[in-house]
């Protein structure tokens, strides 16, 4: 008999996400419980260490910590690698993915929106801004993303004095 999964998270994707995607992917149904931040208070002492996402597997067991979930179940539908060379690297990318999301959720979180800015925006402007492209047309991520930049005091009092230069 298969297994029955809940997966509890807020009603957004951040660390539930990959849980969904596995699911997803390896075809397994699953009941995806999503969390409001009203009922969240309520919520806290029923789960495990008093974080979300956790996970119930047949209606009673409560797996907690979104890496520790998301590794059940790459392991349960074989998505975790062959061996455990294979296994390592899987973990390393993994472990790559949680540092870009540390990062993120600093800029995310952040009151100042010149540390919002990642090299990611920056890099990006960058290359839009240099390469002479003044019509970014339908490309709104792009615009946005100047936009953004040349919002940003310290950057815009930069683009004022910088020198011109050709390239």
């Amino acid at each position: 008999m298969p297994k029955k999964y809940e997966l509890v998270y807020f009603d957004g994707r951040g660390r539930g996400e990959n849980s969904r995607l596995l699911f997803t992917v390896a075809g397994v149904s699953f009941t995806d419980t999503r969390v409001t931040v009203e009922d969240w208070p309520k919520l806290k002492p029923e789960t495990p260490q008093g974080t979300l996402p956790y996970l119930v597997i047949d209606g009673k067991l409560k797996l907690g910590q979104s890496l520790a979930i998301a590794r059940y179940l790459a392991r349960e539908f074989k998505l975790y690698g062959e061996d455990k060379l294979q296994m390592a690297f899987v973990d390393e990318l993994l472990e790559i993915s949680v540092d870009l999301g540390a990062q993120y959720e600093k800029a995310f979180f952040a009151q100042d929106e010149a540390q919002k800015l990642t090299l990611a925006d920056l890099a990006i402007y960058n290359i839009t801004e240099s390469s002479g492209l003044e019509s970014i047309g339908d490309y709104s991520f792009l615009k946005a993303n100047r936009d953004k930049i040349e919002q940003v005091d310290s950057i815009a009092k930069y683009l004022n004095t910088r020198p011109i230069t050709p390239f």
